[in-house]
Formats: structure tokens, sequence, C-alpha cells
């Protein structure tokens, strides 16, 4: 297994055909759907994969089954989370025979764990691996949140990398900055919706649970996170979804989008014409454009603040769209000089188009905070740890050592938003999870996140997300 690891790694669901006996032909046409779509690695045993729900027998025989089908074409990664020890290695030790590459670690669950125990756990674990090794934060169900001083110490035992389910994009970026100089250290989320974020911030990947179903979509952002290039999109026939930054929207036919090299997005398909196919007419120019000493002059200002703002994605609406789709399609076939004139008579028509709508929200990089870590990420913990019992502003401002107003001023200076509107972005970013992952109703969300009142809950959601939870929860489905 190469690393870093890297890329979509859909934790794969258990088909089964009841309890306690595997879909062995539901398994192998799931495994080939995945790894024609281009996935990165598949992460078996894990939430996805309900894994504390099934049998130890059944759980080694998903394991050698699933190796078998991959057949070595992609790493296969196994969780092994227990809540015995030896089961944990038991688990490990047949991944190793069975041909897996990696095992991924969570604290064991039901009891509470203190974090000088989950050290221990560690020190004592590691070295009895076979495999390579990830950890997994996964706070909401094991009681206890990895703060980046437990991360640094599993690193020390030889981790490859960490899958992070908080739904804190905050402590992502604490480990983006605190591993920035381990080249070999993944930093992969769990939280579908911060794939953008922590592609574009030095992180590698994501464990998305939507990849179950839309892998290719998953795939598409990805490689348009990593690649630099400006693309202007005219849809000439088809309808569907597409995800661009933090907005998951549908398009049709006529639809025509800029995008900046800095805003990720995937396009799928849905539906089309008889008889026609789905077709997109797609242009690509370089990130280093608006860089160059051409566009330096008066004349093109209104271009290069054009092209800036095409970073949260601008769709573009109205009667002058017929004429530029022309463009767009003489624009295919020229090549050299020509090209470049056409490319910046297309830019010309684009300033003159009356309405347009910003797709995604503006992205706002994190601040360096090194020296502030520790005291930036016990307020995290602090959060994860009461966030559905209810955070109070005095007990946070406390472990600080300061007045609820002196931290206020504090952590808005360090992190660039309010404690209130971080707390708000934590429980909706759970709520967002659990509306992607499980079946449980709006109102059991609402609670389960931290909200006592259902409407104030769909303000806040749709606020953040440009969608009310329904809304988000059919564009997964």
């Amino acid at each position: 297994m190469n690393l870093p690891l890297k890329g979509i790694i859909p934790p794969l669901v258990t088909p089964l055909n009841n309890y306690d006996e595997l879909d062995i032909p539901g398994l192998q046409r799931l495994i080939e759907y995945q790894v024609s779509a281009g996935i990165h690695a598949l992460f078996i045993l894990g939430t996805n994969g309900e894994a504390p729900s099934l049998s130890l027998q059944l759980r080694k025989e998903f394991i050698k089954k699933t190796c078998e089908l991959v057949n070595k074409r992609i790493p296969v990664l196994v969780g092994i989370t227990d809540t015995s020890f030896a089961g944990s290695l038991e688990i490990s030790d047949f991944a190793k025979g069975a041909g897996a590459d990696a095992v991924i670690v969570a604290p064991p669950y039901y009891f509470p764990v203190a974090h000088e125990e989950m050290i221990e756990y560690f020190e004592t674990l590691a070295p009895r691996l076979p495999l390579p090794f990830l950890i997994y934060n996964m706070p909401s169900h094991t009681k206890i949140h990895l703060t980046v001083e437990i991360v640094k110490r599993a690193k020390e035992l030889g981790a490859v990398g960490i899958k992070d389910s908080s739904g804190d994009m905050l402590y992502l970026y604490s480990l983006i900055e605190e591993f920035k100089d381990s080249p070999d250290f993944s930093i992969i989320t769990g939280t579908e919706l911060f794939l953008p974020e922590t592609i574009m911030n030095g992180g590698h990947g994501a464990v998305a649970g939507g990849a179950n179903m839309f892998p290719k979509m998953f795939v598409d952002l990805y490689n348009a996170s990593v690649v630099k290039d400006f693309e202007l999109n005219y849809i000439v026939s088809g309808s569907g979804r597409r995800i661009v930054g933090d907005n998951i929207s549908s398009f049709e036919k006529g639809d025509l989008v800029l995008l900046g090299p800095e805003v990720p997005h995937s396009w799928e398909i849905l539906e089309s014409q008889r008889n026609t196919p789905p077709s997109c007419i797609t242009t690509h120019f370089y990130e280093n454009i608006i860089s160059s000493d051409f566009f330096n002059i008066p004349e093109l200002e209104d271009v290069e603040d054009l092209l800036r703002r095409a970073n949260r994605g601008i769709s573009f609406k109205g009667s002058k769209i017929k004429k530029i789709r022309a463009k767009l399609e003489r624009l295919i076939n020229l090549k050299g000089l020509e090209s470049y004139i056409k490319l910046l008579n297309v830019f010309d028509d684009l300033l003159q188009v009356e309405t347009f709508e910003y797709l995604a929200n503006a992205i706002e990089l994190p601040v360096k905070f090194t020296k502030d870590l520790n005291r930036i990420n016990k307020v995290y913990e602090y959060v994860f740890l009461n966030i559905e019992e209810g955070v109070k502003l005095e007990d946070v401002a406390d472990l600080l050592h300061m007045a609820p107003g002196s931290f206020c001023r504090y952590f808005k200076k360090k992190t660039n938003r309010t404690f209130t509107q971080y707390v708000k972005g934590v429980r909706i970013g759970i709520a967002a999870k659990m509306l992607i992952e499980t079946e449980k109703s709006v109102t059991q969300i609402c609670y389960d996140s931290g909200y006592n009142n259902l409407a104030n809950f769909n303000h806040y959601f749709k606020s953040l997300m440009n969608k009310t939870p329904s809304e988000y929860r059919k564009n997964f489905r």
C-alpha cells in the first residue's frame, strides 16, 4: 500500500440475506460498482458496515470474501474495533491472513475511556498489530474525542493516518496544521461535507458514506479538488445533480456555470431525453491565466474580478446564454492565439449577463494558530463531550481561565468565527452526517444533534446549508 493513503474510500455497507448470512452475489456487484468508478480504497467493518452488530464469524467471512473479490486492485482497510482487546487482535490477524492492506482502530466503545487510558491502549495494541494501522476519531459513538496529543502519540507508535468523523472542521484543520511536515501521515475526513476544505487545505481524502451509492460523483469531486483549472460548463442535454463546494443542487439543459480552480465540483446525470445522450460543452483554462502579465492591464480588470469570483461557482441565466453557447461550440475547434481571443470574447459576454447566482459559500481558509493549539483543542474536546447535553459558555471559558467576554474575543480572533457560530456549525455538521447515513427522522436528528426546538433547528440548518434538512437528505437519496 502506497503512502500517504488518499482519495475516496467508501465505508462499504455489509450486504446481508439475513442477520447472519452474507449476500455474496450482492457483495460482488457492490465491489465491482465501486472499483469501476475509480475509488482509491475500500474500508470494511466500519460504522456504515455495522461491524458491532455482526458476529465474529460473519465479520471474518466478510473480510475473506472482500479481499478475494478486490484481488489487490485497490487497498482494503479493515475495521478491528471491539470491546475486547483480544477480539481486536484476532480480527487484525485474520485480516492479515486474508490479504488486507491495513486496519483501522477506533477507541473501544461502551465504557468511557480517559485520555491516559486511550494512550495506554494504543501503546499496548500497536506493537501487536500485523498490518499498518489508521486511527478513527468517532466521538459520537465512542465517548471520547481523540485530541491532537493522542493522535501525535498514535503516530509515534506507527499510525499512518487518521479518519476523523467528529464533524468538527476546526479540529480537522488543527490536524492538517500539526502534521503538515509528515507527508506520509494521512488526514482523512469522515464527513463528506468537508471534502472540499480537506483537500484544499492539505488533507488527503474522505471516507464518504454516500460513495456507496454515488462513487463516481465523489471520485469526480476529489479529482476536481486536486486539479487547479478554471472550467466553464454548458449543459447541452440531460439533467441531474451537481455538487459545487458546499452546494448540492440540480442542473438541467441550458445551464451555464463558471468554476474557479479552488472550488471542488461534480456532476451526475440522472435523466436524459429519449434518443438524445447527455452532453456538455466544457472549456478548461489554466489557473495562472489571471496571474500573467497580460491580465495586468486596466481593460481586463473586470475579467480578472469575474475569474476571482468564480471560486464560489457562478451560474448564469437569461437570453444571452444561447449566444455564449454558440461561441463555446466554435471555441472547441480553435487553437493557439485564435482560441485565446475567442475565450476573451466569451469572458466579455459573461460580463454582460445580468442574471447570475453564486452556487457555493465563500471559502474561508483557516488561520494559523499553532501556538494556541492546545488551548483550542481543549475547547474542541469540551464541545464534543457536551454537544448533546448542552454547551455552556461559562464552563468553556473556565477551561482557559478566562472571563466569558475575553474568551469570546480570543476564540473569534484565533478561528475567524464566534464561539456560537462554531457550536452551531458542529451541531449542523453532526446533523448533516446523520441525515445521510441514518434513517432517523428529522425530529430525532434535531434532538440528537443538541437542539431542543425543531423550528430553530430547521432555521439554522437552512442558514448554513442553503437547504432544509429534508431537502438535504433528498439530494443524497
